[in-house]
């Protein structure tokens, strides 16, 4: 996929601060353009962290290498030149959990900034606190936020980001990810995702630290089953878009034959050393995603 610029989607809760580190230190700081200061996700938005791209001249806009933040697929539309998107995805439902937890904690604690450029609003913060898991599943779903990976990659924004989630939506994020991304991956092989990105774009010293990991949240085994049941229901779409996106990570791996596994313990152990830290890796995930490959049982 030919491409002059790079477009990294960065959906919340997905590892994307700990990517941005990396991103930092492949490209000139005025080539890079972010899009994080507001939110093109709320009804009747008019998507103004758009405006900074749009006001730029087409010469300027030619110069940028790569474009982040909170956005949906689509912002290619505004570039003269060719672009490509990658992207990070997670299991929904860990997803979905790690948000309520850091909202809660970070409700807890008022003074807890974002580590990309905002606080969360405190009106959202006296929302959340205090209301069980339940109850934010019920203000998750009817505040249309419910699929939000399946959202934004079928690039739905302002009013459109609202609306119901089908399986037409399901598909053109799909076929968006066939026709324009270089990249996707999962969360839980973020070290191999590193190690893709490497080969696709050509990046060097893509070491990275944990950022943004919340250790006391609970785990998905700790949640009572008739919760968990509602979740999946409640993010079907997305754990679709989840399965989809896991295979094309295979076959991307896949397609690099047998050295890559040599090639991600080593990169791991470098990883480990310069940091003395567990890194987002699971031994197990390549199996997982060769039987998905091959088709076995998941």
């Amino acid at each position: 996929m030919s491409a002059n610029t790079a477009i990294f989607i960065h959906i919340h809760k997905t590892g994307g601060s700990s990517l941005n580190e990396i991103i930092s230190h492949q490209y000139a700081p005025q080539r890079i353009l972010s899009l994080y200061q507001s939110n093109p996700f709320k009804k009747n938005s008019t998507t103004p962290r758009y405006e900074a791209l749009s006001r730029l001249s087409q010469e300027e806009k030619r110069r940028i290498a790569l474009i982040r933040g909170h956005i949906a697929f689509g912002i290619h539309e505004f570039l003269p030149q060719p672009a490509c998107y990658f992207t990070l995805v997670r299991n929904p439902i860990s997803r979905m959990l790690s948000h309520y937890y850091y909202i809660q904690k970070s409700a807890r604690n008022p003074n807890t900034k974002r580590r990309n450029y905002q606080k969360i609003a405190p009106r959202q913060l006296s929302k959340v606190l205090g209301t069980t898991l339940d109850q934010f599943i019920d203000n998750y779903v009817n505040q249309g936020k419910d699929n939000h990976q399946t959202r934004i990659l079928a690039g739905l924004s302002g009013e459109r980001y609202q609306g119901e989630v089908t399986v037409e939506t399901l598909e053109t994020a799909k076929e968006n990810i066939r026709q324009h991304f270089a990249l996707v991956g999962v969360i839980e092989n973020f070290a191999a995702f590193v190690l893709l990105l490497q080969k696709t774009f050509g990046w060097n010293n893509s070491f990275f630290k944990i950022i943004n990991q919340n250790s006391s949240k609970p785990k998905r085994q700790d949640i009572d089953s008739k919760t968990l049941h509602r979740l999946r229901e409640v993010e079907k779409f997305d754990i679709q878009l989840y399965e989809f996106i896991t295979l094309s990570m295979a076959e991307k791996i896949e397609a690099y034959g047998s050295s890559f596994q040599d090639e991600l313990t080593h990169f791991n152990r470098l990883n480990q050393s310069l940091y003395g830290q567990a890194v987002y890796y699971s031994s197990s995930i390549l199996a997982k995603l060769s039987r998905k490959l091959t088709g076995a049982t998941w």
